[in-house]
């Protein structure tokens, strides 16, 4: 029976601990990779406002607008955030649903790359093409005449008629801001806006956080953008995370107590304590049938004797 026991303590401690590392490893949380970089349209810098996409897999997982020729410059960051068995995988970067670039998922880390692509009838590259004009694309084709220099240019055309507008669009971006924006231009640029379709509508984003609301992921301080539809990273602590606020020094030092661990790690220590209690349950429990049997078999040589 001791032979049996002593076989059997170590395989139980082998299974709870097994059952521990799959439980913490469940808790592991996602992980963001931060993009920033130049953006460049048709040979020049992007305009303000151009719609930055990342998808995987055919799925949005990250987006931003320009400011200032570049993306993720400026807050919030453009974060991609997926969970670490997404790792090395491939996330397509879009210009205005353009593709642009590809770049593995690294969990953790923060890359530059620049984005680069051509986009016909872009407006906000200094080319006034086909499709644009000046009530379409002032920043390209120049400001609208006056009425004075339409009435005479009215007045050239009324033996071949007048203009007839002509619009195509964009497809509905992605929302932003609660915002969905197209683009719109008048192939044959009359220069007037009377059929011109509406360039903007309201949209719902979907709410996963509130406003400014903060917390830990590790180390790392986030917070929740001003829509309340994204987290990113604010601050890396340097003596920890706790509770939405970095650690102070003093505060720190004290954690390395027993108490102040189990405030950092609540879920791992919990899960290590009902593992050992788990332990010393089956320890006792054995322990107490083998000192039975033990007993029995005492008594059964001492009947025999007799």
């Amino acid at each position: 029976m001791k032979k049996k026991f002593h076989i059997l303590f170590p395989a139980t401690i082998l299974i709870a601990s097994l059952f521990y590392t799959i439980i913490a490893t469940a808790l592991v949380d996602y992980f963001p990779h931060q993009f920033y970089g130049s953006v460049i349209v048709n040979g020049v810098s992007a305009p303000d406002g151009v719609l930055i996409s990342a998808k995987l897999n055919a799925r949005d997982v990250g987006g931003g607008l320009t400011a200032d020729g570049k993306y993720g410059s400026k807050r919030p960051a453009f974060v991609v955030m997926l969970h670490e068995q997404y790792e090395e995988q491939t996330i397509e970067f879009y210009v205005q649903n353009v593709k642009a670039a590809e770049y593995p998922f690294l969990p953790g880390n923060s890359t530059e790359l620049d984005l680069s692509v051509t986009i016909p009838n872009f407006c906000g590259d200094n080319k006034c093409e086909s499709g644009e004009s000046c009530s379409s694309c002032s920043e390209d084709c120049g400001t609208c005449p006056s009425e004075e220099e339409e009435e005479r240019e009215r007045t050239v055309t009324t033996e071949t008629g007048p203009c007839q507008e002509e619009w195509i669009c964009t497809d509905w971006l992605e929302c932003f801001n609660n915002v969905q924006k197209r683009v719109c231009a008048d192939v044959n640029r009359c220069g007037t806006t009377e059929k011109k379709p509406i360039e903007e509508q309201d949209c719902e984003m979907e709410t996963i956080c509130e406003p400014e609301e903060r917390k830990c992921r590790g180390d790392v301080l986030m917070i929740c953008t001003p829509s309340g539809t994204m987290w990113i990273d604010i601050e890396e602590c340097e003596f920890g995370c706790e509770n939405g606020k970095c650690v102070e020094k003093e505060a720190a030092e004290e954690s390395l107590s027993i108490t102040g661990l189990l405030t950092l790690i609540p879920s791992q220590a919990i899960i290590g304590i009902i593992t050992i209690v788990l332990i010393v349950i089956i320890f006792f429990g054995w322990r107490r049938v083998f000192r039975k049997k033990t007993t029995y078999s005492m008594n059964e040589l001492s009947i025999e004797a007799l």
